[in-house]
């Protein structure tokens, strides 16, 4: 799986290289077509409001929370065979598609995803957009 990093902070400070491939990104802003294409997704959402909170998790942990949030919602148990299917989803469609936008960092090497530096805007809309959804089910 091909990783993309951003080289350079938004303050203009090389970032460390740590063995990947890289891609130069700036943080994703509120007039970017492709911040609306990453955010278009629940999941992705609430990945990325995971992460505002641990700032970097294992994919292994994220999987869980998100069953969980789904199991809240639904008042389900998820299954494993679930569970296999978000971690596949994530590691196949939703991080890849976070990383080129330019919300996160995926090291494969430790299993591990870290939130990339965001305006304060998009985090806002962030949270806007998951706590809707908690009021919208009360």
């Amino acid at each position: 799986m091909i990783e993309y990093y951003p080289t350079m902070s938004n303050d203009g400070v090389d970032l460390p290289q740590r063995n990947r491939e890289t891609k130069p990104q700036t943080a994703p802003r509120l007039s970017d077509d492709e911040l609306y294409r990453a955010l278009s997704a629940r999941r992705r959402r609430r990945l990325l409001y995971l992460l505002l909170v641990e700032d970097v998790a294992t994919i292994d942990k994220i999987a869980t929370v998100l069953a969980g949030w789904d199991a809240t919602e639904t008042g389900t148990m998820v299954t494993p065979d679930e569970r296999t299917e978000i971690m596949l989803e994530l590691r196949h469609v939703h991080l890849p598609r976070l990383a080129e936008a330019g919300f996160v960092a995926v090291d494969s090497d430790d299993d591990t995803v870290e939130l990339l530096p965001l305006d304060d805007a998009v985090v806002d809309l962030i949270c806007q957009s998951v706590e809707s959804e908690d009021e919208a089910r009360s």
